[in-house]
C-alpha cells in the first residue's frame, strides 16, 4: 500500500521520465543500497515523498530534491526544506 494513495502521482512521474528518456531509480524502505547511493550522487534530481532518510541522503550527496509529502511527518520535513533551502511548488488542484 502506497502512503497517501498517490499511485497516480508516481505513475505520472515515471511516464515523464520515460518521455524524457531520463533514468529512473525507485528506492523503497530501509535506506539506500550502495548501488542506489552511487546513483544518487550522479542524479540530476531526487524526487521523494519527504521521508527523512531520503532527504538526508540527497542533501549529503548534494543532489537537488523535490519533496512531495504524502503522510506522517513528511509535510513538516518539506516545510523545513522550503524554509532552509528555498523553493515551494504547489500541486495542481484536483477536481
Amino acid at each position: 500500500m502506497l502512503q497517501g494513495g498517490r499511485y497516480d502521482l508516481f505513475e505520472t512521474l515515471a511516464k515523464a521520465c520515460r518521455e524524457l528518456d531520463a533514468e529512473l531509480l525507485i528506492a523503497y524502505f530501509g535506506g539506500l543500497s550502495d548501488f542506489q547511493a552511487r546513483k544518487l550522487l550522479r542524479a540530476g534530481a531526487a524526487i521523494t515523498h519527504g521521508g527523512l532518510n531520503t532527504v538526508l541522503d540527497a542533501i549529503a550527496s548534494g543532489t537537488p530534491l523535490l519533496a512531495i509529502p504524502l503522510a506522517f511527518n513528511q509535510p513538516g520535513i518539506a516545510a523545513r526544506l522550503v524554509h532552509h533551502l528555498g523553493i515551494r511548488a504547489s500541486p495542481p488542484a484536483t477536481s
